[in-house]
């Protein structure tokens, strides 16, 4: 009785309501302090006369920079004469397009640098659906060619940023459902070797050099002219499963097998709480479309999206906001779009700012059956590293039958992750000893890790991750016998192989 003499009970709503209002209040404070933090950033640029890549760990200065220009025949005059200017102070090549590798795979300190960028030119036959298109063309242009031609891209990664050239020569896998990586679609592309000479590869022409090449990091030679298989473009409708790690092998299956999924990937729950213990399934399925194709126009996100990715930095509480909110909204593009909208998408929507920081992928290519049992692993692994996890994207990819150096040797889930760290030698140290673990892990379940990135593996793990690693380099060198092409990776596992013969 006493308790219920003394018990206010207006009193007590009202303290109810604010509590309320003020968990209420907490996430939405947390974007808002994400937004402003993420938008107070300077803008950080490499000195003039130095590149980097896309790690902003890899100013690389004293390079001559040759850029190659739309017009072939002076491209190839350009080209020439670079050679004979590596040939005459010995000094290397390497080619690069956007950057987007991130350790040396496009550089050389005191090299010579090939911009592929201004080589971009592009034309459809709208009869075969086969785009004749220039190694320097960025996605982002051919798809806002091909976009009122009715007509998109068959296989690319998630991001327009990259160069043609560029993903052919790590041969990229996409989000495109049950396809090879980008080599699958490729139908011949011509190639200058170091002697200057120009060859037709294809399949059934030079075949070799067609494998070696793609795949290749712009060791065997500088692409030029690319035909590319296309496809029609299509308006799709997006579906959206969540399930249980255990689980989402089957639900993976059943997505992909239900309504012609064209396009499909998942997410992990990223939440401290709860890592990887959830999977965000995404699909989308062509549906049928009689008025005019919508605008090209990269999903609708904007600034709310990137303060509730960027406000997930360093922050328990930011990471679970997101996974909440990427639960209750399907993913960041649900609802209907067309095929070549969805591919739209810039790096820059969700890039790291923070001059002080990077963003640094990771990616790793297990096998269907073991996939569950490698993320538990991965799980463990991250949970103990001294590095800051943002994202882990799944994929499928195809058995890889075309490129000589394939990471893909049966049908794999690929598992993109993205970490964030200082840039600093500490900080990239502590990273480089996550990575080993999680390789290490990555082939104990019969899997492989990708090589655009970090070169932060060992030696060991290099040749066991990619047994066909010593023919490569040694038909380089059959190619290319003054050693011209070089960079990062040639230098930190390449010379190695071959001095050890």
């Amino acid at each position: 009785m006493t308790f219920l003499k003394t018990f206010n009970q207006k009193r007590f709503f009202k303290i109810l309501l604010r509590t309320v209002v003020v968990v209420a209040l907490l996430p939405v404070g947390h974007i808002f302090l994400a937004f402003v933090n993420d938008n107070t950033h300077p803008r950080a640029n490499p000195p003039p006369d130095a590149l980097n890549d896309a790690s902003h760990l890899n100013i690389t200065v004293g390079v001559d920079i040759v850029r190659l220009s739309p017009d072939l025949e002076a491209t190839q005059g350009l080209l020439r004469d670079a050679f004979e200017k590596s040939v005459a102070t010995e000094r290397p090549v390497s080619i690069g397009g956007a950057r987007h590798s991130m350790g040396r795979q496009s550089l050389n300190r005191g090299g010579i640098y090939i911009d592929t960028t201004g080589f971009n030119r592009m034309k459809l036959d709208e009869e075969s659906n086969i785009l004749k298109v220039q190694a320097g063309a960025i996605w982002k242009d051919v798809i806002a060619y091909l976009h009122p031609l009715n007509r998109a891209v068959s296989v690319m990664q998630t991001n327009h940023d990259f160069s043609v050239g560029g993903t052919l020569s790590v041969n990229a896998h996409g989000w495109q459902h049950d396809k090879g990586p980008v080599g699958s679609t490729v139908v011949k592309f011509d190639l200058m070797l170091a002697d200057g000479t120009i060859h037709r590869c294809s399949p059934s022409e030079n075949s070799e050099l067609f494998s070696l090449a793609l795949g290749g990091y712009g060791l065997f030679g500088v692409i030029l002219d690319v035909w590319l298989n296309v496809v029609p473009n299509a308006v799709y409708q997006s579906t959206h499963k969540t399930s249980q790690l255990d689980g989402f092998v089957e639900v993976w299956n059943g997505l992909a097998q239900k309504d012609n999924v064209q396009m499909l990937y998942g997410r992990l729950s990223i939440d401290p709480g709860d890592l990887f213990g959830e999977v965000l399934l995404t699909g989308y399925s062509p549906i049928p479309w009689s008025k005019p194709i919508p605008p090209l126009e990269p999903p609708k996100l904007g600034r709310l999206g990137r303060a509730v990715f960027r406000g997930s930095v360093e922050s328990d509480f930011g990471k679970k906001i997101r996974w909440t909110l990427e639960k209750w909204a399907g993913g960041e593009a649900s609802g209907t779009y067309p095929r070549s909208v969805l591919q739209n998408e810039p790096v820059e929507l969700f890039a790291n700012r923070d001059p002080e920081r990077t963003d640094i992928l990771h990616e790793y290519f297990i096998p269907p059956g073991q996939v569950v049992s490698f993320i538990k692993s991965a799980g463990a692994i991250v949970s103990s590293c001294e590095t800051d996890l943002l994202n882990v994207t799944v994929r499928s990819v195809n058995e890889d039958t075309r490129s000589f150096l394939r990471y893909a040797d049966q049908d794999m889930f690929a598992l993109v992750m993205l970490f964030n760290y200082e840039r600093t030698l500490v900080a990239d140290k502590k990273m480089q000893a996550c990575t080993v673990k999680l390789i290490d892990t990555a082939l104990a379940h019969n899997g492989r890790y990708y090589l655009p990135y970090r070169l932060h593996a060992t030696q060991e793990q290099f040749e066991k991750a990619y047994p066909q690693a010593r023919s490569f380099f040694s038909a380089k060198i059959k190619w290319d016998e003054n050693e011209l092409f070089q960079n990062g990776l040639y230098h930190a596992y390449g010379k190695s192989l071959l001095s050890a013969k």
